[in-house]
């Protein structure tokens, strides 16, 4: 079954960009820390430096979520995705400029992850379009799949 939701040729373009997005935020989120870390060593605040940038990270999807969701759902979901992708790349070719400035990297963090938030149920909305219902359960699985273990 999981070979004939592959076959679909828009799923797996959503699929794959979803596991490339998520590889690449993930490792993002792990460069960061390093990074932050490195600028905050020679000081006390080192450990509460990463602190604030996991919190950068975890906030907005409490703050944010149950409303993006909402707000998607009555917008054009391609739309959101490509906006909030931009969004995303665009903030994060800001770090290349940025990056030695702890609070610039809390206030992108912030923003890109508040942007998540619109992308992640843009994107899960599309997926029953994208399949047929019987492969509905399957697709979805696979996403959540590839949502946690990235």
């Amino acid at each position: 079954m999981i070979i004939e939701v592959l076959k679909n040729r828009n799923f797996l373009k959503i699929w794959l960009a979803q596991l490339s997005s998520q590889l690449a935020a993930n490792l993002l989120n792990f460069a960061l820390i390093i990074r932050v870390f490195e600028l905050s060593a020679n000081t006390k605040f080192a450990n509460i430096s990463v602190s604030l940038l996991v919190l950068a990270f975890g906030v907005p999807s409490i703050i944010f979520a149950v409303l993006a969701g909402a707000y998607v759902d009555h917008m054009d979901r391609k739309k959101v995705l490509v906006v909030t992708n931009v969004i995303r790349a665009v903030l994060v070719l800001a770090f290349l400029l940025f990056e030695s400035n702890l609070v610039f990297v809390y206030v992108m963090v912030f923003i890109i992850s508040v942007a998540s938030q619109f992308f992640t149920p843009a994107e899960s909305a599309a997926l029953p379009k994208l399949v047929d219902k019987k492969h509905l359960v399957m697709a979805n699985s696979l996403f959540l799949f590839t949502l946690y273990s990235s």
